[in-house]
């Protein structure tokens, strides 16, 4: 074959080559480009999916505040609110909010009120009942004394929730920074996780508590509010029946949730987790 013959051959091979290279190149270039849409595709929608589920839980949870708020104004407003009162005044709002484990007035009661408080509530249609705490192996037990107690004084509803009339929320360390917390600054606080008292699964739960002044009396400063304090009005929340009834009305299997507390020590912040 002559020189140029080869030549022409080769320049024609070495043409072919060039445009498969040349075609490789832009198929790959070209699959990182639809890649590359479809990553910035699906992280968009991810985006307005978490958002969405953000805001639902954040709804969720500003609705369960409002309740508390109500129940705080009916205690501040009234000297003596009776266990019908406060039967009555909740039974709407548990009614409306099926996340809610239940709805408690929790009272203030010095030591050397205790043996009259449990009186008047034994009296009161409630036999038997005494200011009580959990033990280390989850037993209900007379609570020790102390100088005060913050004692489950009415709870709705009531089934279910049997456990914890008259359990002294401060016997427990974690509820009691809480109830510090809220009391010094007047407002509402979460506890850190917690196992219910009434639980019965092995499921996360919250207090969240609203603090009660004695009304007419100042509580502008935190020796006031620690003067005057009365109680509290608490919600109890399984947290996991919390999250699925704010997302209730949102697709499922869209996202994983998880919700941790960034305040508490590691190994006691996860909350929920939903895959």
């Amino acid at each position: 074959m002559k020189a140029s013959a080869v030549g022409s051959l080769l320049g024609r091979y070495d043409a072919a080559v060039s445009v498969l290279f040349l075609g490789s190149v832009l198929s790959v270039l070209l699959f990182h480009i639809v890649r590359e849409q479809e990553q910035a595709r699906t992280q968009a929608e991810f985006g307005r999916h978490a958002s969405s589920y953000v805001a639902a839980i954040q709804k969720g949870i500003e609705r369960n505040l409002e309740v508390l708020e109500s129940i705080g104004g009916l205690f501040a407003a009234s000297a003596v609110a009776e266990r019908q009162d406060f039967r009555a005044f909740v039974r709407g709002p548990l009614s409306r909010h099926q996340e809610i484990q239940a709805l408690s007035w929790n009272q203030r009661v010095k030591d050397s009120d205790r043996a009259s408080y449990e009186a008047a509530t034994q009296n009161d249609g409630s036999p038997g009942f005494q200011i009580t705490e959990r033990t280390a192996q989850g037993q209900m037990e007379r609570a020790e004394r102390r100088a005060e107690y913050i004692s489950v004084a009415y709870i709705e509803p009531l089934k279910g929730n049997e456990a914890a009339v008259g359990f002294d929320v401060a016997s427990n360390p974690t509820r009691l920074k809480a109830l510090e917390r809220s009391r010094d600054t007047g407002e509402m606080v979460a506890t850190a996780r917690i196992t219910l008292v009434q639980e019965t699964e092995q499921e996360f739960g919250i207090l969240i508590l609203k603090p009660v002044y004695k009304s007419g009396t100042p509580h502008e400063t935190v020796e006031q509010r620690r003067q005057n304090l009365t109680g509290f009005a608490v919600g109890v929340f399984r947290i996991g029946d919390m999250v699925e009834a704010a997302l209730r009305d949102l697709p499922k299997g869209i996202v994983n949730i998880k919700l941790d507390d960034e305040t508490a020590p590691a190994g006691e912040r996860a909350l929920y987790l939903h895959q």
